[in-house]
């Protein structure tokens, strides 16, 4: 079986509600996306004797390209457009990961996104005390409920993604992954109680679930419940310290109760990470260090955004800022 482990995902823009896939193609520029699939801890007697089959769909469902890859292979497409995708892997028939990303840059670039999966042994041989199920066993069923769930999820269907995923849980209550794809739907579709009601279910059955542990805090984020998002966002960032979107996300938390020496961190943590991708956690320093009484800091950062995203529709209040502080 195959872990997937928490690595650097595309980032864009600075978004209200962080888990809108809304399409975003303004900038018409097209990329490589490519990436490494790791597998660790992996017996050297062991053979897995499928390839990988790698999707990258559209946000609206359309599949842009295939490719097979073979265990510690590298992926690749070619001319991908600025949007939103989902990333799709298969294994032996069976889809065992899919997450979401975001490629916007203002040139063309070489998006690199590594995928990271831990060897873990099968549901049928005894697993190393205390680590978790990680693809979660769930009946073929149950596994075709939920990849249509996803399907109508990406399909901007989310209320319709709710209804499937509500059957999946009903019938294996334990289902963390299923919860955690029904917090998405359900938050995706304005229904933002019963959202909060699938990720406390989802950790009530794996606590160290990242994704759960992610879109929750990201819930409590948008909801203004930022000491709530601290809490979630503390386990994510210490689960998974390599991921620059957890540190942002915990950056904002902090300053939504003033606590400022720790938003720093967090911001300049996630920078250091994923200079690029983490280019509006400069913004967000620059109104730190402004409110704080720095104006040359803030300066300095939206010097620094600038030089990343020299197109940014603020680009003249923020030269003027810096034109006066410097």
């Amino acid at each position: 079986m195959l872990d997937r482990l928490a690595r650097r995902r595309p980032w864009v823009g600075v978004l209200p509600v962080l888990l809108l896939w809304g399409a975003t193609e303004s900038v018409q520029v097209s990329h490589l996306l490519f990436g490494d699939i790791n597998i660790g801890g992996m017996p050297s007697t062991t053979v897995i004797p499928q390839t990988f089959i790698v999707i990258l769909k559209a946000s609206t469902g359309r599949i842009f390209g295939r490719d097979a890859v073979p265990p510690n292979g590298r992926f690749r497409f070619n001319n991908v457009p600025n949007g939103e995708y989902e990333l799709v892997i298969e294994l032996g028939n069976r889809q065992i990961h899919t997450e979401r990303l975001f490629i916007y840059e203002f040139k063309s670039s070489e998006v690199r996104h590594d995928l990271d999966f831990q060897w873990t042994e099968p549901a049928d041989q005894p697993a190393a005390e205390g680590s978790p199920p990680v693809v979660y066993a769930r009946s073929h069923r149950a596994q075709e409920r939920l990849v249509d769930a996803q399907r109508l999820h990406s399909e901007g269907d989310h209320l319709g993604a709710v209804a499937v995923l509500r059957g999946v849980v009903e019938s294996d209550p334990n289902d963390y992954e299923a919860w955690t794809e029904l917090g998405t739907a359900c938050f995706l579709g304005g229904l933002r109680s019963e959202a909060a009601e699938a990720y406390e279910r989802a950790l009530g059955r794996r606590p160290d679930f990242l994704p759960a542990l992610i879109n929750f805090g990201k819930l409590r984020l948008d909801a203004r419940e930022h000491r709530e998002a601290i809490e979630l966002l503390e386990k994510a960032v210490d689960l998974a310290p390599q991921r620059a979107e957890s540190h942002r996300l915990l950056g904002e938390s902090y300053l939504g109760v003033r606590m400022g020496s720790k938003a720093s961190v967090a911001l300049n943590r996630a920078i250091a990470l994923d200079p690029e991708g983490m280019a509006e956690a400069h913004l967000r320093l620059g109104q730190l260090y402004g409110a704080a009484g720095y104006p040359k800091l803030a300066a300095d950062e939206y010097e620094k955004f600038l030089k990343k995203r020299p197109d940014s529709p603020l680009r003249s209040e923020l030269r003027e800022y810096i034109r006066s502080h410097q």
